[in-house]
């Protein structure tokens, strides 16, 4: 602690500390941002005959931005994910979490956010994905290349808790 001297009192500051990060990963969405931009090019090049696909080939690159990644972060307490630069954005209490389990919701290619068997899927990549039951009965999927590392993170949450 610092002391603070002002004037007759003597308070003592707490300095700031940073909330550490016990988990963080961004996913890249490489395969749709390829494929987005190849249909997006494709309706570039058509607009020469026909003007309006210019406005297609904006809306698919505008999409492509919006989903370019996912970020999952475990922090100060919270397990929070969003996608691309923040523009959709959850936050979850840990101790709201009640489990955890690495599930494959099912087989598919698609990207982006939908209702599931698990309750809301968040991917940019189709792989295994992690599903988080809150205390409510809620749940949520998230598919990322690190479910291994990410249910035991949110483990390690739910081990202390029990103690």
């Amino acid at each position: 602690m610092e002391r603070v001297d002002s004037g007759a009192l003597h308070l003592f500051a707490e300095p700031d500390f940073p909330i550490m990060k016990m988990y963080q990963h961004t996913q890249p969405a490489t395969d749709m941002l390829v494929i987005m931009s190849v249909i997006s090019l494709g309706l570039a090049i058509s607009s020469v005959a026909v003007t309006p696909l210019l406005a297609g080939a904006a809306i698919v690159l505008w999409i492509a931005w919006l989903f370019r990644s996912m970020t999952l972060e475990i922090a100060g307490g919270e397990f929070q994910w969003r996608l691309g630069s923040g523009w959709l954005r959850k936050r979850i209490r840990l101790s709201d979490i009640a489990s955890v389990q690495i599930v494959r919701p099912f087989v598919s290619k698609e990207w982006g956010v939908r209702y599931s068997r698990f309750g809301w899927l968040y991917d940019v990549s189709p792989v295994q994905a992690v599903a988080v039951w809150l205390r409510n009965g809620n749940c949520f999927c998230f598919r990322t290349d690190e479910p291994e590392i990410l249910a035991a993170q949110l483990g390690i949450h739910l081990k202390s808790r029990e103690r």
